[in-house]
């Protein structure tokens, strides 16, 4: 018993020299989990994707008409022609009269015009090149005639009949029939599959959408990998770690606009779009007038063409609309696309309908304000003659972007705290607890937060709240930190009897007198 008083008692006497609960002075927290937000970087990346993304819907655009197929065609066999290595494009949106359609651009200079036919028989394809005459009307400046591109499985039975009208006369500057297998093309593609290319939902469409999305992707994974790279760098990142981390990064922006364009592309195809955001596009482009007309389709590579009886005001106005409605089309995309792991979330009990609510606003506002800072960017950057336009668009994509960002989140967590914040709160309510349990001093408690820290990312906080019990699931979770630093404390051997006496002598002499 007298053991136990005078331990008691030299314990009291020593208490205030030890720290116990590490919170007590306010310095000891918890490191906030790493934030996972969209950067000023992968907003650029995407906003340039975003352009070159839109220059491949607007040409798109005629699929859905009646005679889509046949435009289909054009780029579904331009398509498999550049995937072979074939320097082909795309020509026929100049609508110069029996201009040719596509062009194949060759090393030594040389150019091959193409004129692109795609109807149900080989008879009616056939007929379509020629005139009321019977002459061939496709031919080059020197008057001989371009390659006609035919469906593959009409090449035979047409070749055939390209024979027997090099033979009557009816095909300028040919008089050898043997010629005609020159002059026939045979498509990449048949009839059948130019008509699946034009729909949505086809493994033509899917397969075609798929191959174009991933050079679009391309551009956002290369732009935003650069970004990343130089910035881990002079963050102090050596070289291995600044290219894993930025091609991380790089990923999911390039996947971001992967997905978008697919699903912008698909749906793009159904017709559903042809006069969505019409009105608004329009009333916007007459508003500012044919000088942002003209300077807003350079950013997209585009000039105004004329088609029919339309004045240059009247065409301008059209086209900057229809490239109006593919760009908000494509920006309503990516915020789909960068939405789905949230909805995935929320579907599973991860987060709350309010941080879903919240993110999405947060993506649109990022979204559209990345999409209208590249734009202006791109137009301020066309002044510059060179590569202008694209610094333009990556500096006013960026910044724009990250503005909007900045400024969604803050409102919206003015309006309602984040899921990770709430239990970010339970975590340090759970913490402070187990310092306490522990006997953790300063030191320990410091080194103990760190690993926290590192453990807190936006998955574990996001099961924390699906958990039922949320307290007992970060408890279980952190509790092995602070055991395990437990054991790594000296061992302390206790006082004997007469080291205890002896040192309450000393501090209680002069303080007690025995009578």
């Amino acid at each position: 018993m007298r053991r136990f008083i005078a331990m008691l008692l030299c314990f009291a006497l020593l208490l205030p020299g030890f720290a116990i609960n590490a919170r007590a002075d306010g310095e000891v927290t918890i490191p906030t989990p790493p934030e996972t937000d969209q950067g000023i970087e992968e907003s650029s990346a995407i906003t340039v994707a975003n352009l070159r993304g839109v220059q491949e819907l607007i040409a798109q655009r005629k699929f859905s008409l009646a005679q889509g197929k046949g435009f289909a065609a054009e780029y579904g066999n331009n398509l498999v022609d550049r995937i072979k290595g074939t320097n082909a494009r795309v020509i026929g949106d100049s609508n110069v009269k029996n201009g040719a359609d596509r062009i194949i651009l060759g090393r030594d200079g040389s150019n091959v015009l193409i004129q692109t036919k795609y109807y149900n028989s080989a008879k009616a394809t056939f007929a379509s090149g020629f005139d009321s005459n019977g002459v061939y009307k496709y031919l080059d400046k020197n008057g001989y005639p371009m390659q006609f591109e035919v469906p593959k499985n009409q090449y035979d039975d047409i070749v055939v009949l390209m024979r027997e009208k090099i033979t009557n006369g009816k095909v300028p500057g040919v008089t050898d029939p043997e010629e005609a297998t020159n002059i026939v093309r045979k498509g990449n593609l048949t009839f059948k599959q130019a008509e699946n290319l034009a729909k949505a939902g086809t493994f033509e469409s899917l397969k075609y959408d798929s191959v174009n999305g991933i050079v679009v992707g391309l551009y956002a994974f290369g732009l935003d990998t650069a970004i990343n790279y130089i910035l881990y760098r002079l963050g102090g990142e050596d070289r291995k770690d600044a290219i894993a981390q930025a091609s991380k990064g790089g990923l999911q922006a390039g996947g971001i606009m992967f997905g978008a364009y697919v699903l912008a592309s698909q749906f793009t195809k159904t017709g559903i779009a042809k006069d969505l955001f019409k009105p608004t596009a329009e009333i916007l482009t007459q508003k500012l007038g044919p000088q942002f007309a003209e300077r807003f389709l350079s950013v997209f590579g585009k000039q105004v063409v004329v088609e029919g009886g339309e004045t240059v005001a009247e065409a301008a106005k059209t086209q900057v609309a229809n490239t109006m409605r593919f760009q908000a089309f494509l920006a309503v995309a990516i915020v789909v696309v960068s939405e789905i792991p949230d909805f995935v979330n929320l579907f599973r009990g991860r987060i709350s309908k309010t941080q879903f609510v919240k993110n999405l606003a947060v993506a649109v506002a990022t979204a559209g304000a990345a999409t209208a800072g590249g734009v202006l960017g791109g137009m301020l950057g066309s002044l510059i003659p060179g590569p202008g336009t694209a610094i333009g668009a990556v500096v006013g994509g960026g910044a724009f972007g990250f503005a909007g960002h900045l400024a969604a989140d803050w409102l919206a967590d003015y309006i309602a705290p984040d899921d990770s914040d709430k239990m970010y709160n339970i975590v340090q309510d759970e913490f402070a607890e187990l310092c306490d349990e522990y006997l953790v001093n300063e030191d320990e408690a410091k080194v103990i937060a760190d690993k926290i820290g590192q453990m807190l990312d936006s998955d574990t906080l996001m099961d924390m709240y699906q958990s039922k019990d949320r307290e007992e699931f970060i408890r279980n979770r952190i509790e092995p930190v602070f055991a395990e630093k437990a054991t790594e404390r000296d061992f302390v051997e206790m006082p004997t009897e007469e080291e205890m006496r002896l040192s309450l002598l000393d501090t209680m002499e002069g303080l007690i007198f025995i009578h």
